[in-house]
C-alpha cells in the first residue's frame, strides 16, 4: 500500500543550488531532517518587466510569478533568461516618445525559508522533487 504521507511532504528550503536547479529542504515533522538535493521541477516562471518612456522608467517595473510563455516573434530567444525587448516611438501631444519594454522570463526556483511541496516517488532511495512553493 502506498503511504502518501511519506511520498508527499511539506518542508522549508534550507539551501538552493541555482546552477544545478536543486534545493535542500528541512522537514520539521521528521525532527528537522534535511533532505538530499531535490530537483526543482520547472513550473511557473518568474517574469520581470521594465517599461521606459524616453529612457525613464514609466509606471515602474513588475515581477509576476506566472504568465503565458507563448510570446513568439523575432525578439524571443531560447536562452535563460528568455528575454523580449520592444521599442516603439509614439507621438503624444505633438512630441515623440520612445517607449521601451524589457521582459525577462526566469525559471522559478524556491528561496531559502520558503515552504515547498515535495514528492518522493518510490523510484529510489532519497530521490525526490520540489513541485512548487507557497
Amino acid at each position: 500500500m502506498i503511504d502518501l504521507q511519506e511520498q508527499i511532504k511539506i518542508g522549508k528550503v534550507s539551501s538552493v543550488d541555482v546552477k544545478k536547479r536543486t534545493a535542500r529542504v528541512i522537514f520539521e515533522d521528521k525532527e528537522d531532517m534535511v533532505s538530499a538535493e531535490l530537483k526543482v521541477l520547472i513550473n511557473h516562471p518568474l517574469i520581470k518587466i521594465v517599461k521606459k518612456d524616453n529612457g525613464a522608467e514609466w509606471g515602474g517595473g513588475g515581477a509576476y510569478n506566472s504568465a503565458p510563455r507563448n510570446l513568439g516573434g523575432d525578439s524571443y530567444k531560447k536562452t535563460l533568461p528568455d528575454t523580449v525587448d520592444l521599442s516603439k516611438v509614439i507621438i503624444y501631444q505633438g512630441e515623440p516618445h520612445t517607449h521601451d519594454l524589457h521582459v525577462e522570463i526566469h525559471p522559478w526556483l524556491p528561496y531559502v525559508d520558503q515552504f515547498v511541496l515535495c514528492a518522493f516517488p518510490s523510484i529510489g532511495a532519497g530521490d525526490g522533487f520540489i513541485l512548487g512553493g507557497f
